[in-house]
């Protein structure tokens, strides 16, 4: 007789598998939600935005990412049946003894790996973020290691992971309460390392998780500036988008525009500028800042042109009128 199948649909899921899965992945405190409203796996596959899972109730923004990302890859490859597994109920052993539940057994051996690790290396987290290494930095959180270790120079297992581009373990940090603008000792926080090293997927969880967009470091140079600096054009408009400043001088007097390596992050600083020019200016004086920037690089002549003939019909209106 065939074994039972590894994996399950998530579209097939009850209301009580969807709040059973919640709880393995440690996002229990949303099961009440999911079965008041309810949910079950058809409503869950279909979900494909952070925004839906904020109307059912999910309210961390890590949490919502997290949850999403799994969401996906129970779509693509099924639900794990360990997921699945009821242990809400402790066995029994043949004397009448209460055993520990599958998720209970492994947590514990988690935190006994994380203490172990800690006897042979007291930084261990600062090591495990640094590598990326997800189990490591699991175990070490059942043991109750501090996230926020820091080392000589003030990094975190944040600001190394952030630093080095391992998403999945900076997930991980930020839901084990790592602190997310951490200051190390150039004040660099890990949104910072992220942005001048152009992670992007990095970059995305630590501003779900409320980073602050212009903290900058001793010299005054912003994470926009970095990214600018480093031709790094996905960040750039990662955070132009959520709304980073894009004339903020460093202490030397330059600005991200003034640094920017390649043309496409030099139209995205320029357009971001003129844009906000646009509210602050007559149309003359608009006209004039065009006119200005459309020598920097051949990449903004088309853009440029764009905001000349918009200016132009503004002026011919105020004359016709």
């Amino acid at each position: 007789m065939e074994g039972a199948p590894e994996t399950r649909a998530l579209a097939s899921l009850s209301v009580d598998e969807v709040c059973r899965v919640l709880s393995k992945l440690d996002l229990g405190r949303y099961a009440a939600a999911f079965r008041a409203l309810p949910v079950n796996g058809a409503m869950l596959a279909a979900v494909d935005n952070a925004d839906d899972l904020r109307e059912v109730g999910v309210e961390v923004a890590i949490h919502r990412k997290m949850l999403l990302r799994r969401v996906a890859e129970f779509r693509e490859g099924g639900v794990p049946r360990e997921l699945l597994e009821c242990d809400s109920a402790p066995r029994a052993d043949p004397a009448g003894k209460a055993v520990p539940d599958k998720a209970s057994e492994d947590k514990a051996r988690d935190a006994a790996e994380g203490r172990k690790l800690l006897l042979l290396d007291k930084n261990a987290f600062l090591r495990a973020g640094e590598a990326g290494n997800e189990t490591e930095v699991r175990q070490l959180v059942a043991c109750g290691a501090d996230v926020n270790i820091t080392d000589q120079f003030g990094s975190t297992p944040l600001h190394r992971a952030a630093d080095l581009g391992h998403a999945a373990v900076v997930e991980q940090l930020l839901a084990a309460g790592a602190a997310v603008d951490a200051e190390e000792i150039s004040e660099k926080t890990p949104l910072f390392l992220a942005a001048e090293e152009g992670h992007a997927a990095v970059l995305e969880l630590l501003l779900a998780a409320g980073a602050a967009v212009d903290a900058g470091d001793k010299c005054g140079r912003t994470p926009l500036y970095r990214a600018a600096q480093g031709g790094h054009a996905a960040v750039v408009e990662q955070l132009l988008a959520v709304g980073a400043d894009g004339s903020a001088a460093a202490d030397d007097g330059s600005t991200p525009r003034s640094i920017a390596q390649g043309g496409g992050v030099l139209a995205m600083l320029v357009a971001a500028r003129l844009r906000s020019m646009a509210f602050a200016m007559g149309v003359q004086e608009r006209l004039g800042a065009v006119s200005e920037v459309r020598g920097l690089d051949p990449e903004l002549v088309r853009m440029t042109d764009e905001l000349v003939l918009e200016a132009e019909g503004g002026i011919n209106s105020d004359s016709g009128s």
